[in-house]
C-alpha cells in the first residue's frame, strides 16, 4: 500500500532508517557458515542527513514547496479551471439580410449582454442573392461601408444577365470575409447597392437577400453590461489529515490562495462562495470571510493578448482558516463567481479569441507551528527475506535531532492477511527528542537519544514471514507540543545504529 505523499514526508524520517536496519538482517548471511555459537558486534547504520538531503533523495513530494531560505510549505491545489472566450460570448450566429431598397440597415445583435462597438474577423463569408423583372443587362454593385479591410470598404459585383426570361437572378456565394473589421457602433449595419441597367438607368431590384455565416472573430471590442458568471466549482484534497488518528496540529499562518490569470480586456470581480471544509470526522465546516471577493488585474486596450496575474489571500486575520485547519480537514469544496463590470461603467473593453481567465485555489500550511499527540497510521509493503543462523539481536539506536520535534514510533509486522505477528516495540516508543527553540521557534540546540531493541530468534522468525508493515508515528512539537517552531528543509537528523548478533551452529 501507498502512503500519502505528505505523511512520507514526517514518517520517512523515522520509518526508513528502520527498514533498513531490518533488511540488514539478510547482510550477516556472510557468518553462516561459522558452526560454532558467537556474539558479533555489527555496525548497521551512521548516517547524518537533512530534511532537504530525503526530499532530494525522494524526488516526487508533490505538495512540498521550499522557499529560498529553506522554508517549507505544504500546498494543496486544484487543477487550474479555465474559462474561455467561447464559454463567456459563444458564437457568432448566421445574420440573415434583406433588402427591398437600395440602401437598408440591418439590425445587428450579436451577443447578449454586450454592446459591440466593433468585431475583426478572422474567418466567414457573406452570400448575395439578386431578382430583377427588367428585361434589360444590369450591373450590380454592393458596398458596405462599416465593413473594411485597411481602410477598403467591402464591395462586390454582380452581372444580371437577360436571357429572355423573368425574373433575372444573379448570386455570390460564401464570399470571404477574413481580415475584415466591422463596425457596429450604431447597432446596426448598412447595406448599399447601385444597379444600372445597360442602358445607363439606375433601378431598384424586386429583391436583394443574404447572409453572413460561420464568422469568427479575432478581437471584440464593446462595452459589456453587468453580468455575473460561474468560474469555478471544484475541491481540494487535503491528504495530510486522511491517516489522522488521534491528537492536534495548529499552522501559525495558513493561507488559501485564490489566483487568477486574466486576459480578458475588461474589469472582473471575482468572488469565493459556498466555501466548506470537510473534516476526517466527517463535519463540514463553512469558511467565513471579512470579505470574500476582490478585483483582478486586466489588460488595457494596448496589452492585447497580455495575461495579468492577481492573488487575494484568505488567513487568519479576515477568515476562520485557522480554525478550519485545527479541525483536521481532509477536503475543501468551494465555488468561484466572476462579475462582468462590477462598477457598471460605460468604459469600452475587448476579447480576443484567445483571452482566458484562469483560476486556481490553494491551501497554503507553513511548516510553523505547533503538534500535540499528532498521530498517523499508514502501511507500507515489506519484504524481509530469510534470517539463517541467528540465535538472538539486540540494536542499539542513537539519534541526535535537530528536528523541534518528539517523535513516538510503533511498527506493526502484518502477514498477508494483515494479521498481527510482531511489534517493534512492546509499546509506542519516543525514538526522537526534539530540539531545543528560541522565542522565535527556530531550532537552537538538537536532542540526543538512545534506544535499545532486543529481538529473539523467536520474534526474528515470526517477523521474516511479514508482507506489510503498519507504522503509527506520533508527533509532537517542543514542549508537549505548546511551542510554535519552524521546521526548515536544513535541519538535520543523525542515526547511529548497531547490533549485537548472536548466531548459532
Amino acid at each position: 500500500m501507498r502512503s500519502p505523499k505528505t505523511l512520507l514526508i514526517l514518517s520517512f524520517l523515522t520509518t526508513v532508517l528502520f527498514f533498513s536496519a531490518c533488511k540488514k538482517f539478510e547482510d550477516v548471511k556472510v557468518v553462516e557458515d561459522v558452526n560454532y555459537e558467537a556474539e558479533f558486534a555489527i555496525p548497521l547504520i551512521n548516517s547524518k542527513l537533512s530534511l532537504q538531503d530525503i526530499i532530494d533523495s525522494e524526488g516526487d513530494f508533490e505538495e512540498l514547496e521550499i522557499d529560498e531560505n529553506g522554508n517549507m510549505f505544504l500546498n494543496y491545489s486544484a487543477e487550474f479551471e479555465h474559462n474561455t472566450v467561447d464559454e463567456l460570448l459563444g458564437e457568432i450566429p448566421s445574420i440573415p439580410l434583406v433588402l427591398t431598397d437600395t440602401t437598408m440597415t440591418v439590425p445587428v445583435q450579436v451577443f447578449d449582454n454586450l454592446e459591440l462597438n466593433s468585431i475583426s474577423l478572422k474567418s466567414g463569408t457573406l452570400s448575395f442573392s439578386l431578382h430583377s423583372s427588367i428585361a434589360e443587362n444590369t450591373n450590380v454593385t454592393i458596398t458596405i461601408p462599416q465593413l473594411t479591410k485597411d481602410g477598403l470598404t467591402f464591395s462586390t459585383n454582380l452581372d444580371l444577365i437577360y436571357q429572355g426570361t423573368l425574373p433575372i437572378t444573379a448570386s455570390a456565394d460564401q464570399l470571404p470575409i477574413e481580415g475584415y473589421i466591422l463596425d457596429l457602433t450604431e447597432n446596426s449595419v448598412q447595406i448599399n447597392y447601385e444597379a444600372v441597367t445597360n442602358s445607363g438607368d439606375h433601378i431598384v431590384l424586386d429583391l436583394v437577400t443574404g447572409s453572413a455565416d460561420d464568422w469568427n472573430y479575432e478581437l471584440v471590442e464593446g462595452i459589456w453590461d453587468q453580468q455575473t458568471f460561474t468560474i469555478s466549482n471544484d475541491s481540494i484534497e487535503v491528504d495530510l489529515f486522511g491517516n489522522w488518528l488521534d491528537g492536534e496540529v495548529s499552522f501559525e499562518d495558513p493561507r488559501l490562495a485564490v489566483r487568477v490569470e486574466n486576459s480578458y480586456g475588461f474589469p472582473v470581480s471575482v468572488q469565493l462562495k459556498n466555501a466548506v471544509a470537510i473534516t476526517s470526522a466527517g463535519n463540514e465546516i463553512p469558511l467565513t470571510t471579512t470579505g470574500n471577493s476582490f478585483d483582478v488585474n486586466y489588460p488595457l486596450m494596448n496589452e492585447q493578448g497580455e495575461m495579468k496575474s492577481t492573488t487575494f489571500y484568505f488567513d487568519k486575520n479576515n477568515s476562520n482558516i485557522k480554525d478550519i485547519l485545527n479541525a483536521g480537514p481532509t477536503k475543501l469544496i468551494y465555488e468561484i463567481e466572476g462579475t462582468i463590470n462590477p462598477e457598471d461603467l460605460n468604459d469600452p473593453g475587448f476579447l480576443t479569441d484567445q483571452s482566458d481567465l484562469m483560476s486556481l485555489v490553494t491551501l497554503e500550511l507553513p511548516a510553523y507551528g505547533t503538534a500535540s499527540g499528532f498521530t498517523i497510521e499508514t502501511t507500507a509493503d515489506i519484504d524481509l527475506g530469510e534470517i539463517e543462523n541467528i540465535n538472538g539481536a539486540e540494536f542499539k539506536i542513537i539519534t541526535d535531532n535537530g528536528l523541534p520535534i518528539d517523535v513516538y514510533l510503533q511498527l506493526y509486522f502484518q502477514d498477508e492477511n494483515e494479521n498481527i505477528l510482531d511489534s517493534l516495540f512492546h509499546q509506542s516508543q519516543a525514538i526522537l527528542g526534539a530540539a531545543s527553540v528560541d522565542t522565535q521557534g527556530n531550532t537552537v540546540n538538537s536532542t540526543e537519544m538512545v534506544n535499545y531493541i532486543d529481538v529473539s530468534k523467536e520474534r526474528m522468525l515470526m517477523i521474516q514471514n511479514a508482507k506489510s508493515v503498519k507504522i503509527q508515528a506520533s508527533f509532537s512539537t517542543t514542549n508537549d507540543g505548546n511551542t510554535s517552531v519552524i521546521v526548515n528543509s536544513s535541519q538535520e537528523l543523525e542515526i547511529r545504529m548497531g547490533a549485537k548478533i548472536g548466531l548459532e551452529d
